[in-house]
């Protein structure tokens, strides 16, 4: 039992030396200059303290003694230091708020920029896996709480300048009254630890039923389902499951807090017991003639300073060995490792040639198979359609060739080169996509294109060029702020309302703006009307003249601009040809198309 203490205690320094240097190097790198001051300003408060106590000790005892003659002298020169120590006690308070305040803003900006640089770059498969998300989820909780841990780790450094100064001065008088306050705060300190922890574990078992509970409450404020929860008559159901979540959340937490509050109770009124006892000790010496009064009111002092600093380090100090947790929580966040390396020297200046050689994938947390096998071998200025239901491999093609995901087999190529021998800037930058389940960012029109070129000079005539060759045009001249007009009301009440095929020509304009690339449009027409769908492909057709272009359509009407077409069924190649040529084949395709065809041509009969 005693080995097992140890080694808890040992377990315990170290956590704390291993949290205590992680804060402090931290607050370091953020700010020196604030790193200073805060620490200063910290170990300021108990020096003075302590001298104030004394300084009021000789005032009491001077009054207590005088006989009917006094030193004005002396007397003013202890007002004087009384007033001196008032006054820096005041300019150090202000002191310790500023740098607090300022240096805690910092340190958020700083953990939510690292954070934000992560998820960044991080690979796109780490968003399909739910322990990832809860992993994040509890990151950025942490990270906020990490920031009070530094405060922690400033304040022990004055509780312990604080210990040492009052328990070497207060021994001098009685080493008993020391010990005796440092034995009844340490109960304290340790249950604190135990129901902080408990705590702690706690909010890590319930993170995902947390996430459920946020992501219920991102639906009654998210526009996107706003429609939907008026029509369905949802928000009752939707209310009923967040109150049952929360509460059952709640109850898990509500006992052990009420047990924290029963078992703390008792000990937190251990060292006022203590205190009262040993100022009936102080008292009765003086009684007796062994002290003066003026050492009641310095002794007293001691006894507070010692019990709160003991109380603050305890605490301090559990506060500090209890975010190790945390610490590593967050920690392991960054340990995820990219399976996507940019490793590649080679620049990328112009696709000739796209080639898949027996590529295989799967998704990760999947057994089957999204691709199985394809290969394929596409030279410019070629116009190429992957022809499919949905699910069968269209949409990965393109993640897999913009490397977004690596082959689980085979390997891709462009200009005869594997693609992971490029560099991924390069790679990417040569390809101008528009994906199915494209976004549209809230800031202004400008603002949108600007995000999607940012390392080039953006000019508002190439812009507006853009978004004619998109239809989008018309809608913008509807609004008086032009490209300065904001999408949605998230920022300004008079932001657009588009609906989702104006959404989609936004989108699709946002594409075209980028020269000189590669194009691939991924179900490029799935909210367009039949003339706006007519209108942009004509536009297309002229625009990707001599140029290689990919697009993925389960709409066989879109496929004027192809020049060939894949077809794709299960994640596998079962057709590769012209379209005349499929049509006579009686194939898949030629199945696909005359279904289409024939609904079509009922509509118009109809």
């Amino acid at each position: 039992m005693f080995k097992d203490f140890r080694n808890k205690y040992k377990d315990n320094i170290k956590d704390f030396v291993q949290v205590f240097s992680w804060c402090i190097s931290l607050s370091w790198k953020v700010s020196p200059i604030y790193t200073l001051l805060r620490v200063s300003s910290e170990l300021f408060n108990p020096i003075l303290n302590i001298v104030g106590a004394f300084v009021s000790k000789q005032i009491i005892n001077y009054i207590s003694g005088y006989t009917g003659g006094y030193h004005s002298r002396y007397i003013y020169n202890l007002l004087i230091l009384m007033a001196l120590i008032a006054l820096v006690k005041v300019i150090m308070i202000k002191v310790q708020i500023y740098t607090r305040m300022v240096h805690s803003e910092e340190l958020d900006q700083w953990m939510v920029r690292n954070m934000m640089d992560f998820s960044f770059d991080v690979d796109l498969a780490y968003f399909d896996d739910p322990n990832y998300q809860d992993k994040i989820t509890s990151a950025m909780r942490d990270g906020s709480i990490l920031i009070q841990a530094l405060g922690s780790s400033i304040s022990a450094i004055s509780a312990a300048i604080s210990f040492l100064i009052a328990f070497v001065i207060l021994s001098k008088e009685n080493i008993f009254y020391s010990l005796l306050m440092i034995a009844v705060a340490i109960p304290s300190g340790a249950a604190l630890k135990y129901y902080t922890e408990s705590l702690y574990d706690l909010s890590l078992d319930q993170i995902a039923n947390r996430r459920k509970l946020s992501y219920i409450q991102n639906i009654a404020f998210d526009r996107r389902f706003s429609q939907d929860m008026r029509l369905f008559q949802s928000s009752k159901m939707l209310k009923d499951s967040y109150d049952k979540l929360w509460g059952r959340l709640f109850i898990q937490r509500k006992k052990i807090l009420k047990e924290r509050s029963r078992v703390t109770l008792i000990l937190d009124f251990l060292p006022e017991i203590v205190l009262v006892i040993v100022s009936g000790h102080i008292i009765f010496n003086i009684l007796d003639g062994k002290l003066l009064i003026g050492d009641y009111v310095f002794l007293s002092g001691l006894l507070g300073q010692l019990w709160y600093s003991t109380s603050g380090f305890i605490a301090s100090t559990m506060e500090i060995v209890e975010n190790k947790l945390r610490m590593n929580n967050y920690q392991s966040l960054f340990k995820y490792i990219n399976r996507i390396q940019d490793e590649g020297e080679l620049e990328l200046n112009k696709v000739e040639s796209i080639a898949f050689e027996n590529v295989s994938f799967i998704y990760p947390l999947s057994e089957k198979y999204a691709l199985k096998d394809i290969s394929f071998y596409i030279d410019a200025p070629e116009h190429v359609a992957f022809v499919g239901l949905n699910g069968s491999g269209k949409s990965t093609l393109i993640k897999l060739l913009l490397r977004f995901y690596e082959p689980t087999s085979g390997m891709i190529k462009i200009n005869g080169i594997d693609i992971s021998l490029y560099s991924i800037g390069s790679l990417r930058k040569a390809f101008s996509v528009y994906f199915q389940d494209m976004n549209n960012f809230a800031f202004s029109i400008r603002e949108n294109f600007h995000l999607t070129n940012p390392n080039e000079i953006n000019k508002d005539d190439e812009i507006i060029e853009a978004l004619d060759k998109s239809d989008f045009m018309e809608i913008l001249s509807l609004n008086d702020a032009g490209l300065d007009a904001y999408i949605s009301k998230f920022f300004t009440s008079e932001g657009l309302i588009l609906s989702g095929g104006q959404t989609q020509k936004l989108a699709l304009a946002r594409v075209l703006y980028r020269k000189d690339t590669i194009l691939i449009l991924d179900e490029v027409s799935s909210n367009l009307d039949p003339k706006a769908e007519h209108e942009i492909f004509n536009k297309l057709q002229e625009m990707t003249r001599g140029r290689l272009t990919l697009f993925t359509s389960h709409r066989l009407s879109n496929l004027s601009l192809a020049d060939r077409v894949i077809v794709l069924e299960k994640g596998e190649i079962i057709e590769d040809g012209k379209p005349e040529k499929l049509l006579k084949d009686n194939k898949r395709y030629a199945e696909l198309f005359r279904y289409q065809q024939k609904k079509y041509m009922v509509k118009a009969e109809g």
